[in-house]
């Protein structure tokens, strides 16, 4: 597992509206095409202001995807941003 930032219990004690995005690895194709499809991504999302509070991924290959956490995070994007950027297919993530 790595994570980046706050989880969904600290970003509520911090007095954070949150919403929380979960997606099961098995829904992602770099995880099919690894034959492992293990564990959930999961995005704590401020509600108010929809940028990313923290993210955290149970899979065997998440240095990538904790890189972008913390990219997204760092720059205060909204989830649209986020998910408007490009990534490369057969990755994690894509998710």
């Amino acid at each position: 597992m790595a994570s980046v930032a706050l989880t969904e219990a600290q970003a509520r004690a911090a007095g954070d509206e949150v919403k929380t995005w979960v997606l099961p690895i098995d829904s992602v194709p770099r995880a099919i095409a690894g034959c492992d499809t293990r564990g959930p991504i999961e995005l704590m999302i401020d509600a108010d202001a929809d940028r990313l509070l923290g993210g955290a991924i149970t899979a065997r290959e998440r240095s990538d995807s904790v890189q972008t956490f913390a990219m997204a995070r760092k720059l205060g994007m909204t989830t649209k941003a986020l998910g408007q950027t490009i990534c490369p297919c057969l990755t994690l993530v894509e998710a």
